[in-house]
């Protein structure tokens, strides 16, 4: 096929704008399917690019491994980096790949693991042996468990009381326990259990349903002045985004609250909007921020001279954006003499 056919197959996919996706299109004249027919045909000799995104991150596992997790859903790997803490685990910030390539037919999942490989490469080329091993030695030092009596008296609050919002912002709370190095395993567990129990007996609870689902999230954050602003999307994945950047900043900000809603039509959608809006700032609002901050205050379990002098030596040996992640770490471990490395972030 030389490139006055393309050219024309081009012209007459233009043409048929009355098609909708090829999942669900139909057609208004015999032009329109001529027109369909030459640019799948087209498409399956590969004569257009095709765009294939992935997304990774690395680990040191238990036996001292690097270990890559490449998925072409970005939601399922900021998922993992949420839960990793409990498990020991201390994972890069999530990498973006994207590529354009010509696919033709039956080459695509020959490209798609390529492109996999591709991801895993670039994530090793800014992290190095050398950073996962400072990382760990870090890592490894014992947590206190210094929020377990503000956790474990928020508990009581909430006993007896189903609420799903309040179960999920305990959660938050717990989890940033965890990463910020105050609570130990075995209080983790404890509370983490009593949370799984409350949650079952709720399921059979009665929740109206509508033709169409949205998912709202969003957290809230402290911004230079010290004021509380908020995020929120329709896209988890992009505010599992948004916050990940100001955690690498070393910015105080909540984890990521979600609400599902139900709608009779998506006319509706903006008052939902609206109305999840006014429910995440009321639920930020009633104590919930001041009891993280409580917690983020708490003393770390990590000597910052140790953490310095940690810093320093992946600063000589290891990429600027691997020395930049490794400073936001005193953020989450509760290192406040590093607050100058989060500051200066290196160039």
């Amino acid at each position: 096929m030389d490139i006055n056919e393309i050219l024309k197959i081009i012209e007459n996919q233009k043409k048929s704008d009355s098609m909708m996706d090829m999942g669900s299109m139909y057609f208004e004249n015999n032009k329109d399917m001529i027109a369909a027919g030459d640019f799948e045909s087209a498409m399956k000799l590969g004569c257009f690019d095709k765009e294939f995104t992935y997304y990774g991150v690395a680990y040191l596992d238990a036996d001292g491994q690097v270990c890559y997790r490449i998925s072409a859903q970005s939601g399922r790997l900021y998922k993992f980096i949420e839960q990793s803490a409990s498990e020991g685990l201390y994972p890069t910030p999530v990498i973006r790949n994207m590529n354009r390539r010509p696919a033709p037919s039956g080459h695509e999942e020959k490209i798609k693991l390529e492109v996999k490989r591709e991801t895993g490469r670039k994530i090793r080329e800014i992290y190095n042996q050398a950073y996962f091993h400072l990382l760990k030695v870090l890592s490894d030092i014992t947590p206190s468990n210094g929020a377990y009596a503000l956790l474990k008296e928020k508990q009581d609050e909430l006993e007896g009381l189903y609420d799903a919002t309040q179960l999920q912002l305990f959660g938050g709370l717990v989890r940033t326990a965890v990463d910020s190095k105050v609570l130990t395993q075995k209080a983790e567990r404890e509370l983490m259990a009593w949370l799984h129990d409350v949650e079952k007996q709720m399921e059979d609870d009665i929740v109206a349903k509508g033709q169409y689902k949205k998912v709202m999230s969003g957290f809230a954050y402290q911004n230079a002045q010290g004021n509380i602003q908020y995020f929120y999307d329709a896209k988890p994945e992009v505010t599992y985004e948004e916050k990940a950047k100001y955690d690498r900043k070393g910015v105080f900000a909540t984890p990521v609250y979600q609400k599902e809603y139900h709608l009779r039509e998506m006319g509706e959608f903006p008052q939902v909007r609206k109305k999840f809006i006014e429910e995440m700032k009321q639920v930020m609002a009633d104590g919930y921020i001041d009891l993280l901050l409580q917690i983020k205050n708490l003393p770390s379990v990590i000597p910052a001279e140790k953490f310095e002098e940690y810093r320093n030596v992946v600063k000589e040996n290891c990429t600027a954006e691997a020395y930049e992640t490794f400073c936001s770490y005193a953020y989450w471990w509760n290192v406040k003499a590093s607050e100058v490395c989060l500051r200066h972030p290196c160039e």
